[in-house]
């Protein structure tokens, strides 16, 4: 920091003195801060949430970060709310990532929060982006690989960072990026959190990665849509999953290496490639993917190769071809999928996308549909009172179809087997009828929503609890 003195009215920084003044919690008096074991060296930065000073630690003499949470200064309450510190410090401490700031220390002292961390020799994104030097093309696409990366590994252990901006994502002089300041995290388990957190961590890092990569990231290739505001432009974020977002976007990057590494699309292994990476993405726009597909690739039918690939890519993600042995994807790497597991999920889904397609015009195609695949499993009055049933409840959810039924069922597994793939047989015609016969939509909402439904782990045990044929698994 250049400025000799900062004065606040949550704290004064000296800087000729090396010193930081704080009110006393009681009485509002200054007090000068003293530490055991560690001699300040430099005031760093402040954020909402506090303030971040460096320190050498004499007993260890290694230099490191310390923050020291204040009251925050965007709110009325002049405390620190302590569970929430102490839950924060917790959590991230168990995080084990060379892309985030290691946490050495936690303590409590004269009626404040401090915690000591790695302390990063680096400089901000948004200073490194300004260096031609190293922001070369190919760095910038694998510091945005390694931004993604890491948000994806703390998402996935249920942490939402929540201030995510370019301030907060150093580049050390190896070009390795660190993330620093979870202070504002987010726990996706805490509902009096809510999604202020995730909306902001969405935008944040859409900012960020459509400033790394500059021109080569066209945000028309993801289903996105956006709220303009005192000319400010925003993602508006209601049906994205953050995890599934910073996903989509990972793929994406894996998607412009392909580009650029292949210049044209000469065979169908690399449409392959392609194909897999938009597979499993969760918010491209498809048809815009497809067009742009066409422009680079000098494949014969490229766009029916594509769409065919990428059904099959997608149906296999979704149903194993294996049964019955367990099944797994990559964002859930301790999870193991069964059939009993799939089978409940599809079928809460798959009720989900129905919504609205039980029209009388629909009933008779999807008839005659499905007495065409399915041969012998109902007869036709059977058929009529299951659809009936269905569509009495489309307001409701598949919980409540399986409650009125339990009393028939009586925890019989096969019953509840054999329902719920009626169930599935029926609706797995009848959504790509409502949908044009448009398959690759099909399968891709799909994957979507059972994804979507994974993540949800108070969704997940209710459906494992009350759809599922056997739920111990």
């Amino acid at each position: 920091m250049t400025d000799k003195k900062v004065n606040t009215n949550r704290y004064i920084w000296n800087d000729d003195k090396k010193e930081m003044s704080l009110p006393d919690t009681r009485t509002g008096e200054l007090f000068t801060l003293q530490m055991d074991k560690y001699a300040i060296l430099d005031l760093i930065g402040e954020g909402a949430n506090g303030v971040v000073i460096k320190a050498c630690n004499s007993t260890l003499n290694r230099i490191e970060a310390i923050k020291i949470w204040l009251p925050n200064k965007n709110k009325k309450t002049k405390d620190v709310d302590f569970n929430q510190y102490l839950a924060e410090i917790r959590k991230i401490s168990n995080l084990k990532n060379n892309n985030i700031v290691t946490i050495y220390d936690a303590w409590q002292q004269d009626g404040y929060y401090f915690a000591s961390t790695e302390f990063i020799e680096g400089e901000s994104l948004k200073d490194w982006l300004n260096s031609p030097f190293y922001a070369t093309e190919t760095e910038c696409r694998r510091i945005c690989y390694q931004l993604l990366e890491t948000v994806l590994y703390y998402q996935t252990e249920g942490i939402i960072h929540g201030d995510i901006h370019t301030k907060n994502i150093l580049i050390d002089k190896n070009n390795q990026v660190h993330i620093i300041d979870f202070g504002t995290s987010y726990f996706t388990r805490n509902k009096k959190s809510g999604r202020a957190s995730v909306d902001r961590e969405i935008n944040l890092l859409y900012e960020d990665v459509k400033l790394i990569l500059g021109d080569t990231f066209d945000d028309e290739l993801l289903i996105l849509s956006f709220n303009v505001k005192n000319k400010r432009r925003r993602l508006i974020t209601d049906n994205i999953n953050p995890i599934l977002f910073t996903k989509t976007l990972l793929q994406y990057c894996e998607i412009i290496s392909l580009k650029e590494n292949t210049g044209k699309i000469l065979d169908k292994d690399i449409l392959a490639e392609y194909c897999s990476y938009v597979a499993f993405g969760f918010y491209f726009n498809l048809d815009k993917i497809i067009e742009e597909l066409k422009s680079w690739s000098s494949l014969k039918n490229v766009a029916i190769l594509s769409v065919e690939y990428l059904c099959r890519i997608i149906s296999n993600n979704i149903f194993t071809d294996d049964w019955p042995e367990r099944h797994t994807y990559d964002l859930f790497p301790k999870e193991r999928f069964y059939p009993n597991e799939i089978e409940a999920v599809s079928a809460y889904v798959y009720y989900e996308l129905s919504k609205n397609y039980f029209t009388q015009e629909n009933h008779s195609k999807t008839k005659k549909e499905f007495f065409r695949r399915y041969k012998g499993v109902l007869n036709e009055n059977s058929f009529d009172e299951l659809w009936n049933t269905l569509k009495c409840y489309e307001n409701n959810s598949l919980f409540s179809i399986m409650k009125l039924k339990s009393i028939d069922f009586q925890n019989n597994s096969a019953l509840i087997s054999n329902y719920l793939e009626n169930i599935r047989g029926i609706l797995s015609t009848l959504i790509p009828i409502g949908l044009n016969n448009n398959y690759l939509k099909y399968y891709y909402l799909l994957w979507i929503k059972m994804t979507e439904v994974r993540l949800n782990k108070k969704l997940h045990d209710k459906i494992m609890k009350e759809i599922a044929a056997d739920y111990d698994f």
